[in-house]
């Protein structure tokens, strides 16, 4: 017949036109073998398998039948088949589980907030060691439903008395005189049983203050170091710990003699026992007071008694 590839190719060509999908009804099962075969899924798949012509070069459609050995070339065209999904075999996993029973809590955004922090009972006195700690602000209680942590330097602490506009709490032990930091986290308590949550809440700012040392003892020594010298050795709380810096300030008691500071450097190691080479330090009375990372222990009377004073 005259021209009977270019008409068989130009009908095969206006069908894909026409229809350019698979019915599912025209997808057959896969053939394995001779006598047995096994289901494609394609018919179930949201979109249907749709042919799209592919434009080949005269040079791509020879080199396409030259794979094809001892079979002559007749006129073609090319459509890529599409889409084609391909699942994994993998284990359907279990229906999830029914919802029984849920937790709905609620809670309005009332951010605590420090104002200050004082010592305690006494907020004129300063912060040492020996004393409570209060802090004063605003929604310092959690709501219900929620709790109420304070935090120094990072470590919580139990308050003993919390109200909506202060807590009051003992400093742990192990802080190194200088400055400290409070903060107040309100984290919410959910689930049956009740359980703290505490990536879940609200929290204050950082607030700073100041731990100042506390002397217990001064002595005068007439031959330390080398060459041999006066010095004053001073013990505090708390201990001084490596990489912090000392100072001995002494005020004297005589308004004929001046004011004498004496640098004690930065420590190496930590101890509680600080000694100052004082050459030249006049003789009178002295108020002594010393500074470490220039938290000032007790200079005036206050509720801990006297400073401490030396006679040289």
């Amino acid at each position: 017949m005259y021209l009977e590839q270019q008409r068989l190719l130009g009908a095969a060509a206006l069908a894909l036109h026409a229809f350019p999908t698979l019915p599912r009804s025209a997808i057959q099962p896969v053939q394995l073998t001779q006598t047995l075969s096994a289901p494609s899924y394609l018919e179930s798949q949201y979109d249907l398998i749709r042919f799209t012509p592919v434009v080949f070069s005269l040079e791509e459609l020879s080199k396409l039948w030259s794979f094809l050995l001892k079979i002559d070339y007749v006129l073609s065209s090319a459509y890529l088949a599409s889409v084609v999904l391909i699942e994994q075999d993998e284990v359907v996993p279990p229906p999830a589980k029914r919802v029984v029973n849920y937790n709905v809590l609620t809670q309005p955004i009332r951010q605590p907030t420090i104002t200050g922090v004082v010592a305690s009972p006494n907020p004129a006195a300063p912060i040492n060691i020996a004393s409570d700690i209060k802090l004063v602000g605003a929604n310092l209680t959690a709501p219900s439903g929620g709790a109420t942590q304070v935090l120094i330097n990072g470590a919580t602490q139990t308050p003993s008395v919390i109200t909506s506009t202060a807590i009051t709490l003992t400093l742990p032990s192990g802080l190194a005189a200088g400055p400290q930091t409070a903060q107040v986290k309100q984290p919410v308590v959910i689930g049956t049983p009740a359980v703290l949550h505490p990536g879940a809440g609200v929290s204050s700012g950082l607030a700073a203050f100041v731990l100042n040392p506390l002397i217990s003892t001064v002595s005068l020594l007439s031959d330390w170091g080398s060459p041999p010298g006066p010095a004053i050795s001073v013990t505090v709380a708390p201990p001084v710990q490596a990489g912090q810096s000392v100072d001995l300030y002494l005020v004297p008691q005589s308004a004929a003699v001046g004011a004498q500071e004496f640098d004690g450097g930065i420590l190496t190691a930590a101890s509680d026992t600080l000694i100052f080479a004082t050459p030249d330090l006049p003789s009178g009375a002295y108020v002594v007071s010393v500074f470490v990372d220039q938290a000032q222990s007790p200079l005036l009377p206050g509720p801990g008694g006297p400073p401490p004073t030396i006679t040289v």
